[in-house]
């Protein structure tokens, strides 16, 4: 693990977060295709067209609490896995999911919390959702790491980004960059290939599964450089990883 004396260092991050992601890939990925699943599938119950959301159906509702629902098991699980990975662990996504399954009620309700006060803000002017969000960036890593309470781990992720604020913002930025990026190069990729809307829903698939995962991942280094709980030695290698 490199050494980042506190302090965010975007390409140490960016490094140490790719690292991780190509470690624990086929778990993560194996993750990642179960959510999916269960976000087409609450498609096909609902009878929701996700190009056209709050118009396809009377479900919209349901779909998305459920979607909540299931995204924050995702990202909780991809969080713990992680931290449980860094620090050592020979079976880092077995830990992170009994993880997430020990707190999930708590889990759920603090990234509820986050997202309502992040939406408030959104409401009272866009800039103040920013800031709220940029606060609460590192909610899920602190329930999962520390399990405060739902509010305490509000309170715990604004005392942890104070003053990085503005660091975060450009991680953040640089992940919506490269999510359109993608996105414009699997559009013109489906456009000279010809492969229509099966091939359009996968590459769809592919962006959101690769920063799907790897965002959480880098958000919990955030946390652990911010927390000062990184460990400073190297993560053995030629452990098992499920």
């Amino acid at each position: 693990m490199a050494n980042f004396d506190g302090d965010l260092k975007t390409d140490l991050l960016f490094k140490e977060g790719f690292a991780i992601f190509a470690r624990l890939a086929a778990p993560f990925l194996a993750t990642f295709l179960i959510y999916f699943m269960a976000d087409l599938f609450l498609q096909r119950l609902l009878g929701i067209d996700p190009l056209d959301l709050f118009n396809s159906s009377a479900h919209t509702g349901w779909y998305v609490g459920s979607l909540f629902v299931i995204s924050t098991i995702f990202s909780g699980v991809i969080s713990a896995s992680t931290w449980s990975y860094i620090n050592g662990a020979a079976h880092p996504v077995k830990n992170g999911v009994r993880r997430v399954i020990e707190i999930f009620p708590l889990l759920l309700l603090a990234s509820f919390l986050a997202g309502m006060a992040t939406v408030f803000g959104l409401l009272l002017l866009i800039l103040p959702g920013i800031i709220v969000a940029l606060a609460l960036a590192v909610v899920v890593p602190v329930m999962v790491v520390e399990n405060p309470g739902p509010l305490a781990a509000l309170q715990r992720s604004y005392e942890l980004t104070n003053g990085h604020k503005v660091q975060i913002f450009f991680i953040m930025l640089i992940f919506i960059v490269a999510i359109l990026l993608f996105g414009l190069i699997g559009g013109v990729l489906v456009e000279v290939l010809g492969i229509g809307a099966s091939g359009a829903a996968f590459m769809d698939m592919v962006v959101q599964g690769l920063f799907g995962i790897y965002s959480p991942v880098v958000m919990v280094l955030i946390y652990g450089t911010l927390a000062g709980t990184l460990p400073t030695k190297d993560v053995a290698q030629d452990e098992p990883i499920d």
